[in-house]
């Protein structure tokens, strides 16, 4: 009989970098935000999201997700 391998992933409190907060960005980040994870974001400008962080570029934000 072959043993299975029960895989946890835990999403709570993972930072999470969103590229563009077009429709399906603000969705990912609405989504996230439900978990608790501090959301950081590329856009051409900065936006009205008081609980997200901007980063001016992708390799700035790139950046500053790295562990």
């Amino acid at each position: 009989m072959a043993r299975m391998t029960v895989i946890q992933l835990t999403i709570s409190g993972k930072r999470v970098g969103i590229l563009r907060l077009g429709r399906i960005g603000r969705a990912i980040g609405k989504r996230a935000a439900a978990f608790n994870c501090p959301i950081s974001y590329y856009y051409r400008s900065e936006k009205p999201y008081p609980n997200y962080t901007y980063y001016p570029t992708p390799v700035d934000l790139a950046s500053n997700l790295m562990y």
